[in-house]
């Protein structure tokens, strides 16, 4: 994370991740499985990265209360959303359904931008 900085961790990874996903759901062949479960190597990297900027945004005083309200945010946002793609993946397909995860989640490469823009030392 040194080397290159955690927002181009964060970054390179999403786009890693929304790359191999989409090109094996679009393109199944044997190799596809390999493919998606390559996205597992950057995990670590990316939740150290997003979570080094995070904390930089916060105060001491905030720090706790933000991480907290932060992972409630999460799992009620993925209780929802698993909700959803089950409808999704039950009316559609899954094919469709996880294409679909891949489109709803590219505008998070957006807000990362967005969000540390101002962090130059990222």
């Amino acid at each position: 994370m040194d080397k290159f900085g955690a927002k181009k961790l964060l970054m390179g990874t999403s786009i890693y991740n929304r790359a191999s996903n989409t090109i094996a759901l679009l393109f199944p062949t044997v190799l596809s499985p390999l493919l998606i479960n390559t996205n597992s190597l950057g995990f670590g990297l990316s939740s150290v990265a997003s979570s080094s900027l995070l904390q930089k945004e916060y105060t001491k005083e905030q720090r706790a209360t933000m991480d907290s309200l932060n992972s409630l945010a999460g799992s009620l946002f993925f209780g929802i959303f698993a909700f959803i793609l089950g409808s999704v993946a039950d009316k559609f397909g899954v094919i469709n359904a996880l294409l679909f995860v891949q489109v709803v989640s590219l505008p998070t490469l957006f807000i990362y931008f967005k969000l540390f823009k101002t962090n130059k030392q990222a």
